[in-house]
């Protein structure tokens, strides 16, 4: 979340740099404040991209967070339970299933 958020500082600091010089506008051609005007819009969209993106990263390590937890369970129990269970269905299976 910090990277998107510098990443958006640097962009929004260099979208001021170019608001403060002339283009050749004078000229009839495009100038500085067109392109800074096409930039802020740019900024702005790209600003809710990042900000879905560092969402979706969040979700992606909770999502992460709940596998692993998952994951460290079936470890306890094929450590602590999975043989005793293993050995009931044997008895079960051996005795024709009667149970």
């Amino acid at each position: 979340m910090r990277s998107c958020k510098r990443r958006w500082r640097r962009r929004k600091r260099d979208g001021k740099i170019l608001k403060q010089e002339k283009g050749h506008a004078e000229a009839g051609g495009p100038g500085l404040q067109d392109a800074n005007t096409a930039l802020a819009s740019l900024c702005a969209w790209l600003k809710t991209e990042i900000a879905r993106a560092c969402a979706s990263d969040c979700g992606l390590r909770g999502v992460e967070r709940q596998v692993k937890a998952r994951i460290a369970e079936w470890t306890r129990f094929k450590q602590t339970q999975l043989e005793q269970v293993n050995r009931q269905l044997r008895e079960r299976i051996g005795s024709g299933g009667d149970g």
